[in-house]
Parts: C-alpha cells; sequence; structure tokens
C-alpha cells in the first residue's frame, strides 16, 4: 500500500492532469494556481520546506501533462517521446537509437564537460502550433 504521502501526491496530480483536460493547455496557470494551495496544506506535514517542495511537483506535473498532451501526435508522425532523464543514463545502458539521439544533442562545454542542454517548448497553445522540433524535458 502506497503511504500517506504518495496518496496525496497522486490525488493531486491526477486532479490536474483532469483539470487540464476539462480547461486545456492555454488555461495550465489556472490549474496550477488551483491545486497549489492544495499541495502546500496536504504536504506540510512530510516536508521541510513545502515551497521548494511545489517547485520541483510542478516540473514533473507540467512534463507529465506536456507529454500525455503531445505523445499521440508525435507518435502518428513514426516519432518518439522520451523523458529527458531517460537520455541521461550512461551511454552503455541506451538502446543504438537513443545513443545516437544522445551524441546529436550533446553540447560541448569545453573545461565544463558534455551536457544536454535544457529545451524550452515554444508554441502557441491556442491554435495548437508548435516551433521546436526537440523537446527535452529536464527536472
Amino acid at each position: 500500500m502506497k503511504d500517506k504521502k504518495q496518496e496525496i501526491l497522486d490525488k493531486i496530480k491526477k486532479k490536474a492532469k483532469r483539470l487540464v483536460k476539462e480547461r486545456g493547455l492555454e488555461n495550465i496557470s489556472d490549474v496550477l494556481d488551483k491545486i497549489r494551495q492544495e499541495y502546500l496544506k496536504g504536504i506540510k506535514d512530510f516536508v521541510s520546506d513545502p515551497q521548494q517542495s511545489w517547485k520541483a511537483f510542478k516540473g514533473k506535473l507540467l512534463e507529465e501533462i506536456i507529454i500525455d498532451e503531445i505523445y499521440e501526435e508525435v507518435e502518428r508522425n513514426g516519432l518518439k517521446v522520451i523523458k529527458g532523464s531517460e537520455l541521461e543514463k550512461e551511454e552503455k545502458n541506451l538502446d543504438k537509437c537513443l545513443a545516437l539521439v544522445k551524441r546529436s544533442l550533446m553540447v560541448d562545454f569545453g573545461e565544463y564537460g558534455m551536457h544536454l542542454p535544457d529545451a524550452d517548448f515554444k508554441g502557441d497553445l491556442e491554435r495548437k502550433s508548435c516551433t521546436s522540433r526537440i523537446l527535452v524535458f529536464e527536472n
């Protein structure tokens, strides 16, 4: 059985996803405002800094919502959706295709090493158009 904290998180996440489906992505800020207080109240007994915890939770939630929103369309076009955390694995633990994708996305920062860049989602959510070709989700 899941612990109480996880039950609270799952309930809030489920509610947020439902509200986004009902109201549309263009209202995601309103949805986040609505669930934020519920989150802070529900999580306060489990973490020392609920505000900081909210930021991490919100980031992961947004990642899931965006992936849910684009998944079918991306797959229908013969492409795949993966989380940035999947590409962060050691190359030896990736299949050949993902290893090639990772090498293609890496940026060499010289003395600071090779890193996967963060990517922003750019687009007009109301018209469902997107100017990004590659989405790499990083938390």
